[in-house]
């Protein structure tokens, strides 16, 4: 299974807006894989079938996409993570 590579910084924001509180390292780093298996290979999935596609997007932009896709509307992970990715690509003008 891969393991998350999602960026530290932008976990911390996303484990505060669901628990309100940083959570220690090891809480942080088990909710960064928590999202990471339930949304990135969706996001990959949604990334590559935009128009144009967005082929290889950053960790970054992924850990992002995963936090919005935490709390977004939509009945399955995968329907979360379109309504992400597709928000995310209109904020950068896609």
């Amino acid at each position: 299974m891969p393991v998350t590579d999602y960026p530290s910084k932008i976990v911390l924001v996303g484990y505060f807006i669901q628990e309100q509180e940083a959570g220690t390292i090891e809480e942080r780093e088990e909710f960064s894989q928590e999202i990471f298996d339930r949304y990135n290979a969706h996001i990959m999935a949604a990334c590559a079938a935009a128009e144009p596609p967005l082929p290889d997007p950053s960790a970054e932009a992924r850990a992002l996409m995963a936090i919005m896709a935490e709390h977004a509307k939509g009945g399955t992970g995968k329907r979360r993570a379109e309504n992400a990715v597709e928000a995310y690509l209109i904020h950068r003008g896609w």
